[in-house]
């Protein structure tokens, strides 16, 4: 997490260290609508915060470490670093941090030019892929990083242990191997510009004598806080992210153990230990008291019923009836418990056949309540009554009901050949019913299916050369869809994408956001007959990268010209329907030609009716099939 430390001109006469977090600050790379898009696709998201602190008294070469120890056990530091940051500061005291001096020297992103001149990139910038491999837990998908990581690499020796100190190097480390669900670039021109904009923010420079740029500012790349704390969540071993030692807490604490140990080293009057020594002295023994006789009485029938299972707790076993398991598991179990290792006899006895212990979803359905017999008549018919309420209010699984319809538009059988049409008809609507049913009361069952499909499409590039392993919905319409480069259509693909990738981090206000600007920008670009100028700014992000869809194919004659994003079975119920309207309106073509010939033989025939004696006319046809109709 990059943080500023500004110094203030005037010096004054307190040698504390004070600081001012300054939450005004503006930054041109964080939280820019140009740059900040960047950094949530390559996978920092809330993770990555950018903090502006000043402090009153000048820090030399000579008090940077105090300053840095100072900075933090500051409590206004702690209390922004700790509701912003990973960084957790448990014992201030104990604070010692160790860090290491970064390099300012290079100012110019022609510092990068030796990735071209190693071969990972190309004269336009395109970073050349490789075949993927996991460094420590790093996967190297590009010659990028395998220059900058992997140590028995040739590439490693493009950048020297002089360049890898510099502040500029260490930036554009950073953006490139980014968070775990980076979705990297193809080209190097996103990754200068972010790199140039956030070293802009974090430095200040200015012009020497000669015209020079010259970096005023002291960079400190911060290992570690000692026994005081840690600075990333993986550090704390287990430790909830959540937990939080906030500083009025921590005084609190440090007073309350202060005033125990002033009680046991007796500072307050009698010590604590002695205290306690004289009063079990003085306090006399007390003789056992006799064991009193307890009247036997008999337990409710509601708890008999759960000591029906000696060796079985009465309160797990109260647990598990209420969560369905049967009985039979239930005395089965208590079986297993009680019986104790038998006598070997000369010959082995014939074993009775005992209930399974774990039965199928089929046969758990097939299972029905046991019948009451708690001795009451009045129980035995309450739980009788409420195992019938139960079992008539209990509801279908509608996922089940949704496979089960699904299913049967695979499955041809059918009473004889001429009902297979009729009958594949039927079971193609009760998909579609069930389809409709699902999305009305339980969408959850769509969209599921729909990225599942996704996820699974998109997943089968990773193994090509500098492929992504994040799956992203604008991951998988930029690389894996067949869209074709329209450019409309790529337009509202990529906002709906965006939206879909929103809700699946559950930033919904974000997609709401998202999705009415979709509607401004469509309302604009009729406005402005088909321009797309203005509605482009509207969306507050990087135009769609229409390039990229150039690549797709669409599919070969051999192939399935459906998506794959939706369940076959889903598609075969939804062509279903329009067979069955294709059908209708050839059988409609059919009768009214049925229809007119049968009106012209009445005529020529000189039949009686409006249209005897020559007095037809197409008008009356139209009426006829009207009436028809």
């Amino acid at each position: 997490m990059p943080m500023i430390i500004e110094e203030m001109d005037e010096e004054p006469m307190s040698t504390a260290f004070a600081f001012h977090y300054l939450a005004d600050a503006q930054f041109s790379s964080f939280q820019n609508p140009e740059i900040q898009p960047f950094f949530e696709k390559w996978g920092f998201g809330a993770d990555m915060a950018m903090c502006t602190f000043r402090v009153e008294q000048k820090v030399t070469s000579e008090s940077f470490q105090e300053m840095l120890d100072a900075f933090f056990k500051d409590r206004e530091v702690l209390s922004v670093l700790h509701a912003s940051t990973g960084v957790r500061v448990i014992s201030p005291s104990k604070v010692a941090v160790q860090w290491q001096p970064m390099s300012t020297k290079v100012v110019s992103m022609s510092f990068f030019n030796k990735l071209e001149d190693a071969g990972c990139i190309s004269s336009s910038g395109h970073i050349r892929g490789r075949l993927e491999e996991d460094w420590e837990d790093v996967p190297i998908v590009n010659m990028i990083r395998e220059a900058m990581l992997m140590e028995e690499s040739e590439l490693y020796e493009t950048f020297s242990p002089e360049d890898r100190r510099e502040f500029l190097f260490r930036i554009f480390q950073h953006l490139v191997f980014g968070g775990a669900s980076n979705q990297y670039e193809d080209h190097v021109e996103d990754y200068f510009k972010a790199t140039k904009a956030v070293y802009k923010d974090l430095l200040s420079v200015r012009r020497n004598d000669t015209g020079d740029v010259e970096v005023l500012s002291t960079v400190a790349s911060v290992e570690s806080l000692s026994d005081g704390g840690v600075l990333y969540r993986k550090e704390r071993d287990g430790v909830d992210s959540d937990e939080r030692m906030e500083p009025e807490k921590f005084e609190e604490v440090q007073s309350g153990i202060a005033k125990l140990l002033s009680l046991q080293e007796g500072k307050d009057g009698a010590g604590f230990a002695t205290a306690a020594e004289e009063h079990l002295r003085d306090t006399p023994k007390s003789s056992p008291k006799p064991k009193q006789k307890t009247r036997s009485v008999n337990p409710p029938p509601g708890l008999a019923k759960l000591r029906a299972y000696p060796g079985l707790d009465p309160t797990i076993v109260a647990a598990a009836r209420q969560a369905g398991v049967p009985s039979t598991h239930l005395e089965a179990m208590a079986g297993a418990l009680k019986v104790g290792p038998g006598k070997l006899d000369d010959f082995p006895k014939s074993a009775a056949a005992a209930p399974p212990l774990f039965l199928t979803e089929d046969e758990e359905e097939e299972v029905a309540d046991p019948e009451p017999n708690t001795g009451d008549p009045v129980t035995d018919a309450l739980v009788t009554l409420t195992q019938i309420v139960k079992n008539m209010n209990k509801k279908p699984d509608s996922k089940a009901s949704l496979e089960d319809a699904l299913d049967q538009v695979g499955s041809n059988a059918a009473s004889g050949s001429g009902d297979v049409s009729t009958s594949m008809g039927r079971k193609h609507a009760a998909a579609r019913r069930a389809l409709h049913k699902a999305f009305m009361e339980d969408p959850a069952q769509i969209w599921r299916s729909i990225e599942s499909n996704m996820s699974q499409d998109f997943n089968l590039q990773t193994a090509m050369p500098n492929a992504t392993s994040a799956f992203s919905a604008r991951g998988w319409c930029e690389h894996r869809s067949k869209i074709q480069p329209y450019i409309r259509t790529c337009r509202w693909v990529w906002g709906i994408a965006g939206i879909l990738d929103d809700l699946r981090l559950n930033l919904v206000d974000r997609a709401r956001a998202r999705a009415g600007l979709l509607l401004a920008a469509a309302e604009q670009e009729s406005l402005d007959h088909g321009s797309f100028l203005l509605s482009q700014e509207f969306l507050m992000e990087p135009a769609v990268p229409v390039s990229n869809f150039q690549n797709h194919h669409l599919p070969e004659p051999v192939e399935m010209a459906t998506t794959r994003l939706l369940d076959p079975r889903w598609i075969e119920a939804f062509a279903d329907r329009l067979k069955q309207l294709d059908a209708y309106v050839e059988m409609r073509k059919k009768l009214n030609i049925k229809s007119r010939g049968s009106l012209a033989t009445n005529q020529d025939l000189g039949g009686k009716g409006k249209w005897a004696k020559g007095k037809w006319k197409k008008g009356a046809v139209g009426e006829t099939d009207a009436s028809e109709t």
